[in-house]
């Protein structure tokens, strides 16, 4: 490579790596993406738009962002307030979560189903895991392997959150003890 074609190289690299930077979410592209939604709420194929808008951007991008940065929601603590409401609600529109979201200022209708899913519902275990269930787990787990949802078919009562988070606990628990085994093995070989 000659001196000439060396520096158009790295003067091209440059350029790349400038633009690198620009793709990153700056304040000003926040604005455009906050501003266009709330004008555009109810256009079809907003993401697509505003992604023609904001350079480097994909519509996917410009959702996860918008729903990152939003300042219509709220992404803290569920109050008890909310919880007795998000059960009014069910008994009085049924599981209509767009329907129960219009009453909420600051939750998604995905929020309410998921908070109502996994912690409201009244058919839900709230008790600890027996080995007959463990067992399930994991013998299920060989079949299914990560789709939590096809578990809860078999462990009625169980969402699928509960079902996943107590798999990796048991997992955690297999390798915390062999691991122990094999250093106290070492220990007593004198290793």
């Amino acid at each position: 490579m000659n001196q000439n074609s060396k520096k158009k190289f790295f003067e091209i690299k440059k350029v790349n790596d400038t633009n690198r930077i620009t793709n990153i979410w700056d304040e000003n592209r926040d604005n455009i993406l906050i501003n266009y939604i709330s004008k555009n709420l109810f256009t079809k194929k907003k993401w697509k738009k505003v992604s023609l808008l904001i350079r480097n951007k994909t519509p996917m991008q410009c959702l996860r962002r918008f729903r990152k940065i939003n300042p219509n929601f709220n992404k803290g603590k569920w109050s008890k307030e909310e919880d007795t409401l998000i059960l009014k609600y069910i008994e009085t529109f049924g599981k209509n979560w767009n329907l129960i979201s219009n009453s909420f200022k600051k939750r998604s209708s995905r929020q309410i189903r998921v908070r109502y899913e996994n912690y409201l519902c009244p058919n839900i275990k709230k008790t600890k895991f027996d080995k007959k269930e463990d067992e399930i787990i994991l013998s299920l787990h060989k079949k299914f392997k990560n789709n939590w949802s096809l578990y809860t078919n078999f462990l009625k009562g169980r969402p699928a959150k509960k079902i996943k988070f107590r798999y990796i606990s048991l997992i955690r628990k297999a390798t915390k003890e062999k691991f122990s085994k094999i250093k106290i093995f070492e220990i007593v070989k004198g290793k």
